[in-house]
């Protein structure tokens, strides 16, 4: 499955890569990038996947890195604690509620095009992406969770651009509530 996965990904860039559009610059310097993106969050301690929202903007302050930040937004489940107990198991509960958590960051990401390509115009972009932020789950006192949680991770990511400022990201990585991430992208 992963082989085929990586030849799928050879194919798309074999195929992609011949057509041009004036979405992407080789240089990201003085230019906006805004990302709409989804993403399922997994908590290891509750065992389970909730749906992440999630705006990034970044400016271009060299012609190959763009710095940013990013805000989002997941609803998790959280649990009532019982007042003997400081073990998690969400087995042994019948009651649960969902709650706000929402999440705020910063990012970086360095693309490898621009040091190797010289031509103005391409479809394909792909760039290597490091985020670190955190979350609050809004959860009453006594229940779990009801804490900010650090949130960190390093991707590989690419942008293809099928209109002259807009097209779609992917982003697969390692991260400690997700591993992919995908949505629309806009540069300009």
């Amino acid at each position: 499955m992963k082989n085929t996965k990586i030849f799928a990904l050879i194919l798309i860039l074999l195929f992609l890569g011949n057509t041009t559009v004036k979405a992407q610059e080789y240089s990201l310097k003085g230019r906006w990038n805004i990302k709409a993106g989804y993403s399922q969050y997994y908590d290891p301690i509750i065992i389970e996947k909730t749906h992440n929202y999630r705006l990034e903007i970044n400016y271009g302050f060299f012609d190959f890195a763009e710095l940013g930040g990013y805000i989002g937004y997941s609803n998790f489940r959280a649990f009532p604690l019982p007042n003997h107990c400081n073990n998690i198991s969400p087995h042994t509960y019948t009651s649960s509620i969902y709650t706000s958590t929402p999440s705020l960051g910063i990012q970086g990401n360095f693309h490898i095009f621009p040091l190797f390509l010289k031509t103005r115009d391409f479809l394909v972009d792909l760039y290597i992406s490091g985020k670190i932020g955190g979350l609050k789950h809004f959860s009453p006192e006594n229940y779990y969770p009801n804490n900010y949680k650090l949130e960190y991770g390093l991707y590989g990511g690419m942008n293809i651009h099928l209109f002259q400022y807009a097209g779609f990201f992917v982003e697969y990585g390692y991260g400690n509530l997700c591993n992919f991430r995908f949505g629309l992208s806009v540069k300009f």
